[in-house]
């Protein structure tokens, strides 16, 4: 496979969660208005949880692989960094509790307390696969500088997630954790369950965008990489074709290192 390909198929993987999630969070966010579709879109997210822990490690390790065999080890070394993000996303829905509880118990007033009510809105927002999705767009961004049909989608969907990211750290810390110390404004303006859904409705959008944009755009290039690879194989068969091989024991060492030997001379 070429690069082209690789690439091109981790971000089909990818766009397929970005499609689950969209669908899951706008059954979420309709559920203020029905709540039988907020139930479904609730059950709907727990169910697919291991689905796009799957897919979003099948989506890692091929692009790591695509980089390995074209000797990219930059980004090789930055999609094994996302997959211990995965996992750590991954292993935080079974010991979020205890983690909370914790943390929470280290102080219980003041400025300890405060940052610990931060910190929490922080830890649960990385622990996340939008978040994820976010580094994703991050390393797509590094990527494909050189690359500019995609350098727009790319960039828009990075900012689109750090926004939804900061304002649901601050979100988690005000309605999860009564961060009240900001004053009422303060909370008011990161307690609205509508707006936080609205931006990962956004992110979740324009990263399955991005990832659209990044599969036509490396789609255009698999037929070039294979004439490309095509032309390197047969540069590399050239080299068996100077000398018959068949030969055991030929010597041709006068052909190839002496002078030619004029017949007078002898």
């Amino acid at each position: 496979m070429t690069k082209a390909e690789y690439l091109s198929n981790s971000a089909k993987l990818f766009s397929i969660n970005g499609i689950i999630l969209f669908v899951a969070n706008a059954f979420i966010f309709a559920g203020s208005f029905n709540s039988s579709l907020g139930d479904y879109g609730s059950k709907l997210s727990s169910y697919t949880f291991y689905i796009i822990a799957v897919l979003c490690f099948l989506s890692l390790n091929g692009e790591g692989v695509g980089y390995k065999r074209h000797r990219d080890f930059v980004n090789k070394k930055r999609t094994k960094t996302l997959k211990f993000l995965l996992l750590f996303v991954f292993l935080i829905r079974f010991i979020k509790k205890p983690v909370e509880i914790f943390v929470l118990g280290l102080f219980d007033a003041g400025v300890g307390l405060v940052v610990s009510k931060l910190f929490l809105g922080v830890f649960n927002t990385i622990a996340t696969y939008s978040f994820l999705f976010t580094l994703v767009s991050l390393l797509y961004v590094v990527r494909d500088k050189k690359e500019k049909p995609l350098v727009f989608f790319e960039f828009v969907s990075f900012l689109s997630g750090a926004f939804y990211a900061i304002y649901r750290s601050i979100s988690y810390s005000v309605t999860k954790y009564n961060l009240t110390e900001f004053g009422e404004s303060f909370a008011e303006l990161f307690s609205s369950d509508s707006m936080l859904y609205i931006f990962s409705l956004l992110e979740y959008f324009l990263f399955v965008v991005m990832c659209f944009a990044v599969i036509r755009h490396y789609n255009s290039k698999i037929l070039f990489e294979q004439d490309e690879k095509i032309k390197e194989r047969k540069k590399m068969l050239v080299a068996p074709k100077i000398y018959n091989t068949s030969h055991m024991g030929l010597d041709t060492l006068d052909d190839d290192f002496l002078l030619p030997v004029d017949e007078e001379d002898i």
